[in-house]
């Protein structure tokens, strides 16, 4: 019921600050922490994006892709992906790295110890002595889109 709240506000209004996301909530009769919050925006996959009235304000991606439902199969928003020894670093539209981040860690993929997630690039982890090869081909087995990444 409140992820279903959640969805709605994000997608009928243009919500700029995680407060303010709190404060309706609040007048709708959910209450709720800040981290629970947060933790439900990571869970629905919520980005950000910028708009040109509103400033930079959160967006749920699968409702602006032919691919909704889907992000289990794709990495919406991944733009490139790099390596350099044990460190991968997988770039993004801005605002989606936090939920592709999410999204790799939850497919508990050998040889990935973890991932960071900033704005616009994921930190990718590895062992130290993982195959980046067999990396990346066990994360297109998740993603279908990895191999165009390279």
């Amino acid at each position: 019921m409140r992820l279903k709240e959640i969805k709605d506000i994000i997608t009928h209004r243009q919500i700029s600050k995680q407060e303010d996301l709190l404060n309706i909530l609040h007048r709708r009769g959910f209450n709720i922490t800040q981290a629970t919050l947060s933790r439900d925006l990571t869970i629905m996959n919520v980005a950000r994006k910028s708009t040109a009235d509103f400033g930079t304000v959160y967006f749920i991606p699968e409702n602006e892709t032919p691919a909704a439902g889907r992000e289990q199969d794709l990495l919406y928003g991944a733009k490139s992906l790099k390596f350099s020894a044990n460190l991968g670093v997988l770039k993004t539209l801005p605002g989606y790295a936090n939920s592709v981040g999410a999204l790799i860690d939850a497919k508990e993929i050998k040889g990935l110890l973890g991932t960071v997630a900033g704005n616009d690039t994921v930190l990718l982890i590895l062992e130290e002595y993982a195959d980046k090869d067999d990396f990346v081909s066990d994360l297109g087995n998740h993603f279908s889109n990895v191999n165009l990444l390279i």
